[in-house]
């Protein structure tokens, strides 16, 4: 096994797998960049109106060895969208298989607020 903080263990890859396949085909197919079709239903994509982030409390989670969106950017998105954010150093970018101790401990004081 590699031992790279950019790799899950196969077990984990194998689950992460099979939840994107059910999730894709209960979605009816992934959507396209430029398609014009929104999350593969077949409707018309358009404009979605204000962003949830700016009236609404948010929580982020910055994970440092992420390899598609740099920290950088992440920490950019979590500030302008005035979340509470987590930094984990390590993480790859699919942090909740790496580190679900501390998506947890985002969810659980989100969840405590908004309820």
């Amino acid at each position: 096994m590699d031992s790279s903080p950019h790799t899950l263990p196969s077990a984990s890859r194998s689950r992460h797998a099979v939840t994107a396949r059910a999730f894709t085909a209960r979605l009816g197919g992934v959507r396209r960049v430029g398609s014009g079709v929104a999350s593969g239903w077949g409707t018309p994509a358009g404009p979605s109106g204000v962003p949830a982030w700016e009236g609404l409390p948010s929580w982020y989670v910055v994970v440092g060895a992420d390899r598609v969106v740099p920290p950088a950017l992440q920490r950019f998105v979590a500030e302008r969208a005035g979340s509470g954010s987590a930094q984990v150093k390590g993480a790859s970018y699919v942090v909740m298989m790496s580190r679900p101790d501390v998506v947890v401990r985002q969810i659980d004081p989100a969840y405590r607020a908004t309820r």
